[in-house]
């Protein structure tokens, strides 16, 4: 790759980088400093500068680091951040360059050729990786709270696990005395879509993301969401789509039990209201429209686009 890369900058006007704390993630900074290449390094780190990302494997990260990250991030041209909360985590580490603030794209997907299935209660999904950052254990010590005062509602837990962390989830759930509690994991992406399908709300209480794709692909099926604020989902209250909760047992008890009161057609509603926000402000044609113009300007000059922040 460095190879090749090194034979790819000297044609190329702009090279862009994606997630960091890799070794591919260094390459693109020292090829283009040993070729002396005049491409511009654009970089999206993807969430991986968000406090909970940048304190977890402390060491590993502070070696990466000062063996080439910071060099990279800053030697860029243009960061690319999907939320202004991003924004702020590149600024607290001193990074100057100029910030694109572009979201990630949607696909919106043609309910009618997914049938819905039959189930014989409502269903409150989470659907992530299964990690500690995805806040699962907050989400099961919630729904003790309130699985009583709900009994027409099931929870069902699907994602990809990370190490052996959704097997300790399951032993929690048990010690809680959970109830109506299925886990899924892995999860193709066939099943993926027909658990958004199928499910009456959506919830996340993660403990830092710089976007959450599981978020915007419930709302693109229509499903509404509940969201912690340490996730930039603000425009879930302000589009009617569902609520955004500080982040804490109390706090997501407290919405869940309000949201899962809703009738069917509230919570449908509202599902709607969201799918016509990812469809109207996050397709892939905007996007790609915004990118693109983003790389005529770091090339070109002239006036800077409305999305991009210095």
């Amino acid at each position: 790759m460095r190879r090749s890369l090194a034979s790819a900058v000297r044609e190329a006007d702009v090279v862009h980088s994606h997630l960091l704390w890799m070794m591919p993630n260094i390459y693109p900074g020292l090829v283009m400093k040993t070729t002396r290449s005049r491409a511009l390094l654009v970089m999206s780190p993807r969430g991986t500068l968000d406090p909970w990302e940048y304190n977890s494997h402390k060491l590993q990260k502070r070696i990466v680091w000062f063996g080439g990250q910071r060099m990279n991030l800053s030697m860029s041209a243009c960061l690319h951040a999907t939320a202004l909360m991003e924004c702020e985590h590149f600024r607290r580490l001193g990074l100057k360059a100029p910030i694109a603030v572009i979201p990630n794209g949607v696909e919106i997907p043609d309910l009618s050729a997914m049938p819905l299935a039959r189930k014989d209660r409502r269903r409150l999904l989470f659907l992530a990786r299964i990690a500690p950052k995805k806040g699962v254990d907050l989400l099961l010590r919630a729904w003790r709270n309130v699985q009583a005062s709900c009994p027409d509602w099931e929870l069902q837990i699907a994602g990809d696990p990370n190490g052996d962390y959704a097997l300790k989830m399951q032993r929690l759930a048990e010690e809680l005395g959970a109830r109506r509690v299925t886990f899924q994991c892995p999860v193709t992406e066939p099943v993926k879509w027909q658990l958004y399908r199928n499910a009456d709300l959506y919830v996340l209480a993660t403990r830092g993301d710089n976007w959450a794709v599981s978020i915007s692909d419930a709302l693109s099926f229509g499903v509404p969401a509940i969201v912690s604020k340490e996730a930039p989902w603000a425009g879930l209250e302000t589009h009617g789509a569902g609520w955004w909760i500080d982040l804490s047992v109390d706090a997501l008890t407290d919405c869940l039990r309000h949201a899962m009161k809703q009738d069917g057609a509230v919570l449908a509603a509202m599902g709607q209201r969201g799918r016509q926000w990812m469809s109207r402000e996050f397709s892939w044609d905007r996007v790609g429209t915004q990118m693109k113009a983003t790389y005529q300007w770091l090339i070109s000059g002239g006036a800077r686009p409305d999305w991009v922040v210095t």
